[in-house]
């Protein structure tokens, strides 16, 4: 998995919470084991943002499908992140850069190589520099 790190309020965000972020990433990872056929290959994008923390976990699945969690606080909400806060959010236009990144690299090192996917070249592109 790979991790990128965005935040609102300075370089990056605040190392306990890209420690939970790898947690959840983790946790979400072994759970999905159960209903979906996965590489183990995706992202983990920590957030602080303006209204809050974010953490969101993508993994790809069955070739070309990404499969998306959501956790976030508001930052008066403590530092339990709840799946699926806000309601109804996926990302935010910040966010949207690393999974427009993230699904150029998959099309680049895997799907255009199908017989021999290039997993080396995809963890190796890497998004560097500011969104």
């Amino acid at each position: 998995m790979k991790l990128y790190r965005i935040s609102a309020h300075g370089a990056t965000p605040k190392e306990g919470l890209v420690e939970h972020a790898i947690a959840i990433a983790t946790k979400e990872l072994a759970a999905s084991e159960d209903y979906s056929t996965h590489y183990g290959l995706g992202w983990i994008t920590v957030h602080e943002g303006i209204a809050g923390n974010y953490v969101l976990v993508d993994w790809w699945s069955d070739q070309d499908i990404v499969q998306h969690r959501l956790y976030g606080a508001p930052h008066d909400g403590g530092e339990t992140l709840t799946l699926g806060w806000p309601s109804g959010a996926a990302f935010c236009v910040w966010e949207m850069a690393v999974s427009w990144h993230e699904r150029q690299a998959w099309v680049q090192h895997i799907l255009s190589k199908a017989h021999a996917p290039d997993i080396d070249g995809y963890l190796s592109a890497i998004l560097v520099g500011d969104v």
